[in-house]
């Protein structure tokens, strides 16, 4: 009795933990192994723990079935959650937790969130040769955090529109041009949203085409005076003649650690990452490690780290240099 009593108090601890995304781990020697869900943790429970989250992520939901589809979706990943923390061992790199995704089933979340645009194949990089020789071997540090230099802008959030290339995309050129002027100018997003026209906008994109089309523009906007609105829009034309900060090239970067480490060790890249699984949909915290299914999420790398001794801040989008990415792209 006294061993379902504490069991019970762990579980209650854990669904409280998870609701206030602490960032602290449950101990090794306590671990959560769920047999059955419905046996551990109480319909009223849940209830009021779905009340507290909706509340916390100011959910509003139109009408009861949507409430009751949401429910269900909530209810389905919460006993992925506990099932994934009683799993946990020293080896797993990253948690999951009650995000604002966890009204969302999977599906609903990478048709949501996924670019909508197929991985590209056959694309053009400019002046790769030297460049790309350059990244095979390289005398890196220990570790190395890009925002420490002053090169990284504060955290931005794409919202519901899928436009994860173009904040890739801006993301690399703040990153080179900070390196080279010394500046740290926040760039529009909205204006690749809107202008990019070899792009898809909310739908979509490839930072190939992106930086392509910044070159071919002879520059890009400010964030301040394009700024974003997370919605399909009217090339402002008038604001695309105002050409801020430019870059001269990019090459694709080999899909190698390596590479990717020499890379990263010169400025923050732009890279396409695997996060279709529900383990990138639930994540709360560190590195993703896992093995996951082809998503079109793209991102920048800003941090790395040679040993497993950092913690990767997610809000801030950093991964770490073992993290496994599908496109690669540096700029000069």
């Amino acid at each position: 009795m006294d061993s379902k009593k504490s069991q019970m108090s762990l579980i209650i601890f854990l669904l409280l933990a998870l609701l206030t995304c602490l960032s602290s781990s449950l101990p090794d020697q306590h671990p959560i192994v769920v047999n059955d869900f419905s046996e551990l943790v109480s319909e009223e429970s849940i209830i009021e723990i779905f009340r507290q989250w909706r509340d916390r992520h100011q959910k509003v939901y139109e009408h009861a079935a949507e409430s009751e589809k949401r429910y269900r979706n909530f209810k389905r990943n919460l006993k992925y959650i506990i099932e994934k923390t009683g799993e946990k061992t020293a080896a797993s790199g990253h948690r999951v937790g009650l995000n604002k995704f966890a009204d969302l089933s999977n599906e609903e979340f990478k048709e949501l969130y996924l670019s909508k645009v197929k991985k590209t194949i056959n694309k053009r990089s400019i002046a790769r040769d030297w460049r790309q020789s350059n990244l095979q071997t390289c005398d890196a540090p220990s570790s190395l955090d890009w925002r420490k230099k002053g090169v990284v802008t504060a955290v931005k959030d794409q919202g519901d529109c899928g436009s994860c290339w173009s904040f890739s995309t801006t993301g690399a050129i703040e990153g080179i041009n900070a390196i080279v002027s010394g500046d740290l100018i926040s760039l529009s997003e909205q204006e690749l949203v809107d202008c990019d026209t070899t792009n898809y906008g909310c739908e979509g994109g490839d930072m190939d085409y992106a930086f392509e089309w910044v070159i071919n523009n002879g520059g890009i906007d400010t964030e301040a005076n394009y700024p974003y609105t997370g919605v399909d829009g009217t090339c402002s034309t008038t604001k695309e003649e105002i050409k801020v900060v430019s870059i001269d090239g990019y090459t694709d970067v080999d899909e190698t650690d390596s590479a990717l480490l020499c890379a990263t060790v010169q400025q923050p890249i732009s890279v396409g990452m695997d996060g279709s699984a529900l383990d990138f949909q639930l994540y709360t915290g560190v590195s993703i490690s896992d093995s996951l299914a082809w998503l079109e999420l793209q991102i920048v790398v800003r941090k790395f780290c040679l040993l497993d001794c950092c913690d990767i801040n997610r809000e801030s989008m950093t991964v770490t240099a073992l993290v496994i990415l599908t496109t690669l792209i540096m700029l000069f």
